[in-house]
């Protein structure tokens, strides 16, 4: 018999480490130092959302989202698409998101898994964020920062996964 996993009754606004909140099942990190000083008037910033999640064996899932300044174009998913384990998977540590597997084992009121548990995050989406998604979510870096991170890495690390011991 296979292991499984139930959800709790109520993911929404559970607090976790280092000022990260999860709301309705979803990220809201808190920001980084974005470029720009004082009071100098700055043009509108054109922001995106990058969407993800952490799926366990078992199929349980933990979305999150990030707020990144910069625009959702073609040619930056192509990019970031283009370093991806198999176009979709990543590190999440080693690229400096925040883990979502912590969340699962909340959400579900479970405790880490050698049998359902891996060192994957899964890469959903980027797209223009709305006014609901920057009304909701804060600022969490840059979109430049996060393909530049993503674009220098040489390989996908395991080991910087908070899952690594599991494997």
């Amino acid at each position: 018999m296979s292991p499984s996993r139930s959800p709790s009754a109520d993911s929404s606004n559970i607090p976790t480490r280092e000022g990260v909140t999860f709301t309705g099942g979803f990220q809201q990190a808190t920001p980084s130092r974005l470029s720009g000083t004082g009071n100098a008037k700055k043009a509108p910033t054109a922001y995106c959302v990058f969407d993800y999640l952490y799926r366990d064996a078992g199929n349980y899932k933990a979305h999150g989202e990030l707020l990144l300044e910069g625009a959702a174009t073609t040619e930056a998913i192509a990019r970031l698409i283009a370093r991806l384990e198999a176009g979709q998977f990543f590190i999440a540590e080693q690229i400096g998101v925040p883990a979502l597997c912590e969340e699962l084992w909340r959400q579900c009121g479970c405790s880490p898994s050698d049998e359902l548990d891996h060192v994957w995050h899964e890469f959903r989406g980027l797209r223009t964020a709305a006014a609901a998604d920057t009304a909701r979510l804060e600022p969490w870096g840059s979109l430049d920062a996060l393909l530049a991170r993503v674009e220098t890495l040489d390989a996908w690390d395991l080991t910087r996964s908070l899952n690594w011991q599991l494997e």
